[in-house]
This record gives structure tokens, sequence and C-alpha cells, in this order.
């Protein structure tokens, strides 16, 4: 899908947001095992003229600081999130099928932001070295972009059945065998 163009802009973002609610109140879903994505959660309007696609998603990671230790080293939280707002499908493609293709995009980015909080918080880092934090958070989510387009280009955005599979099991795996991001920054 189209929506990696502006997920630069949507990353800038989310560096700059702060505190437990700031997802929410700016229009995004914070990603969870137990509230998949509905067609009622992509409220954005179709591209002018993009019939080529039947939705788009917008998914990021979003970066907080959980707990600031005496010793000055921080925990960070790191969140998958959804734009609703930026993410939308043409109302006669909505199917479960595509739904499905969506949701493994947002599953991709929670993959990623699980990945990064291990990385941050296994450094060490102080307060003193969010640029560090940024960078990476910069860098994780270029990478996850990346990640984002070979899905599409594989799937062929959804229509090769099969390797549409085979980047759901491997996901689902990976999603199985680490630890969703809430879990690490409270269990610290």
């Amino acid at each position: 899908m189209q929506h990696l163009k502006t997920s630069i802009a949507v990353l800038l973002m989310l560096i700059l947001m702060a505190g437990a609610g700031s997802a929410q109140a700016q229009g995004m879903l914070v990603w969870s095992a137990q509230l998949p994505l509905r067609w009622s959660d992509f409220t954005g309007a179709p591209q002018s003229g993009d019939e080529a696609y039947a939705a788009a998603t917008y998914a990021g990671l979003e970066m907080s600081i959980a707990d600031v230790a005496f010793s000055g080293h921080v925990t960070y939280r790191v969140k998958a999130v959804f734009d609703s707002k930026r993410s939308w499908a043409h109302p006669h493609r909505m199917d479960e099928y595509v739904l499905a293709h969506e949701q493994l995009h947002f599953d991709i980015a929670e993959a990623y932001a699980r990945r990064l909080e291990h990385k941050l918080n296994s450094m060490r880092l102080k307060v003193k070295d969010k640029e560090v934090a940024k960078k990476l958070l910069y860098r994780y989510n270029q990478v996850q972009q990346e990640d984002q387009q070979r899905y599409d280009t594989e799937c062929v955005h959804g229509l090769n059945r099969e390797k549409q599979a085979e980047w759901r099991q491997r996901f689902d795996r990976e999603l199985r065998i680490t630890r969703p991001a809430a879990s690490i920054a409270q269990a610290k």
C-alpha cells in the first residue's frame, strides 16, 4: 500500500509525543492482540484515483520514557500505533482477506516496536542519551518501512495468498515468542 510515503511525517510526530494517552489523543490506535483492526478504524479518505489498492495502513512506532531509575538509567516504552485518520479503505473492497492483509501491516509494526524496546532497554541508556534513542527509533522505523514494502511486493498487496500466509506465519511466530512491549516496560 502507499502507506509508507507519509510514515516519515508520522514518525516525526511520534517522536515528539509524550505521555501515556498521546496516541489515542492523536487518532492513533495502539496495537493490541485482543483488539485487532476493524474496518471502522480506517477513517481516512482514499487518495483520489487510487483504485489500484483496496486499503492503506499507516502504522509506525511511538517511543516514550516509562521510568528513570535513581542511577539515571531510562526504561523505554515503544508502541506500534495505527493512524486511523490516514488509513483508508475503498468501501466496495472491504472484505476479511483485505482486512487480514492490513492487520499484518500493523503486526509487523508491533514486531519492530518489541525489537526496538528490547534494544533500547538492553543498552541501559541514561537520560542524556536521548539522541541515541531517537536515532535508533528513526533507524528501526526505516527498516520497518522497508519490511512493509517487501511484504507488499512479495504478497502483491495481498493478491498472492501463499506469500501472504508465509508472512503471517513468520510474524505470528515472532509475536508469540517475544513479550509484548507493555509487559517488558512493566516488568522493570
